[in-house]
């Protein structure tokens, strides 16, 4: 009935018609059980720190938690999501289905008209009634593009080995070619996957016999980022001298003075991050936070050569899926229309890590946030230096789950004090003005009161 991840309408009719002649009851059922006691299930849940210490408690597996079908008024409705919860359990083992008559429960979480909803192996159980895909439809065709978007995902590598990887895609016991992965994070490679493919990686020119070779095989579980091979080392930054400290912070004032729109009165503001984008972003980082890359720096305002800051790379349709989360949040502060332009990744910064004011490339990072994925260790507060857009510098506390939002290319900020604790990891949004070529010296009558041209030329009178 499912082929290639999508559902075959006929052969769906025909087990819908036998199936009500035989029926099937191979769904498990929790009936008795409240939402809350079902997600004490140690069968399905990972208890704290199982993984990682520093892991909350998660989702063992993709789940589909559905309404018991007995629960529903009609007899047909009952038969329908009765034989689509059995084919789903069928037709990928590598969700688990589960279902409730807790139905005040489940509507009250998940929506009036939600029947079922898929939750992603890795979810906080913090966040499962905040961040899942929900199905209302009672449509064969709903049913079928809702679980194909539910075992959407994608898998890469970043290949640190000494040889070019082969990719190979494994089906049936074959193995089809499916690309290359070169040496160096600039080469990660990326692959749209479902839920279940398997691939194979294995070294081009080595063979078994070599040191360095690779045979690895990867199932995809859920968005994921793997590192092959050992990232080699290399620290050959001397230390920042007092004067290139000073000529560092002049310039990066001169590049801030350039910025003549402004968008807020005060240039910055605090927020608690919105649920559900906090727990997609938590769901993929507590099942990758220990496959990280080491950064390295061109330039100097991350004490990189002392003490490395480590970057976890989220897939290119997660980033747009977190992008376009936000961004009515900070069009909504800012006044104006935006477009996401970066979002490099989740980047942990550790014990003795500093990092210098500045201000960030105008040309991309209009308006942007900082989220505070997670802290640990902290023996006191790693406080943001921020200055406003009149100058007046401000410090202030992130913690896990609040969001900075900041007008990045005018608003010096910076960590100068070095990090007194373990680890502080954030993740950062940049976006800047819709369709405006040169916003940062158009539109200034468009600035709040006080800094529009004529604002401040009376000011210098």
């Amino acid at each position: 009935m499912w082929e290639n991840g999508k559902i075959t309408l006929s052969k769906f009719i025909l087990f819908g018609i036998l199936s009500l002649l035989y029926p099937l009851s191979c769904v498990s059922t929790d009936a008795g059980l409240s939402l809350e006691e079902l997600f004490d299930d140690v069968d399905l849940v990972v208890p704290a720190g199982e993984n990682h210490p520093l892991d909350s408690r998660m989702l063992r597996h993709n789940l589909i938690l559905a309404l018991d079908p007995s629960t529903f008024i009609t007899k047909s409705e009952e038969a329908f999501w009765e034989n689509a919860l059995n084919r789903l359990e069928e037709a990928n083992p590598l969700f688990k289905v589960r279902t409730s008559a807790d139905t005040d429960s489940f509507r009250s979480a998940y929506g009036e008209e939600t029947k079922v909803v898929c939750l992603k192996r890795g979810t906080p159980i913090e966040y499962v009634f905040d961040y899942f895909k929900p199905c209302s439809s009672s449509k064969l065709a709903g049913v079928d593009r809702w679980f194909k978007q539910c075992s959407a995902t994608s898998i890469g590598w970043i290949n640190y080995s000494p040889d070019i990887l082969n990719i190979y895609w494994k089906s049936e016991g074959i193995n089809y070619p499916n690309g290359e992965i070169h040496i160096g994070e600039p080469k990660t490679v990326w692959k749209k996957a479902s839920i279940g493919h398997t691939f194979i990686l294995e070294s081009k020119n080595l063979n078994a016999s070599n040191p360095g070779y690779v045979h690895q095989e990867f199932v995809a579980l859920g968005d994921s980022i793997n590192i092959i091979g050992t990232q080699n080392e290399r620290r050959k930054r001397r230390d920042l001298s007092q004067e290139e400290g000073i000529h560092l912070d002049r310039r990066e004032r001169n590049r801030a003075q350039r910025i003549k729109r402004v968008f807020t009165n005060v240039g910055f503001k605090r927020i608690q991050v919105p649920r559900k984008l906090m727990g997609s972003i938590r769901t993929f980082w507590q099942s990758n936070r220990n496959n990280f890359y080491l950064e390295m720096f061109p330039q100097v305002h991350i004490n990189w050569w002392e003490r490395e800051t480590t970057m976890v790379v989220p897939p290119f349709a997660l980033k747009k899926e977190w992008h376009s989360a936000f961004q009515p949040v900070l069009e909504e502060w800012s006044g104006i229309d935006l477009s996401p332009t970066d979002l490099y990744g989740i980047r942990s910064y550790h014990r003795g890590n500093w990092l210098l004011n500045h201000v960030d490339r105008h040309q991309t990072h209009a308006v942007s946030a900082i989220i505070n994925v997670e802290q640990y260790g902290m023996e006191s507060d790693w406080e943001l230096e921020i200055e406003d857009v009149h100058g007046n510098v401000h410090h202030s506390a992130l913690h896990t789950g609040e969001a900075m939002l900041y007008e990045s290319a005018r608003c010096m900020h910076g960590r100068p004090r070095p990090l007194n604790g373990e680890n502080y990891t954030n993740v950062f949004f940049h976006y800047r003005p819709k369709g405006d070529g040169r916003w940062w010296d158009e539109d200034l009558e468009l600035n709040p009161p006080g800094l529009r041209p004529n604002d401040i030329e009376k000011k210098e009178l």
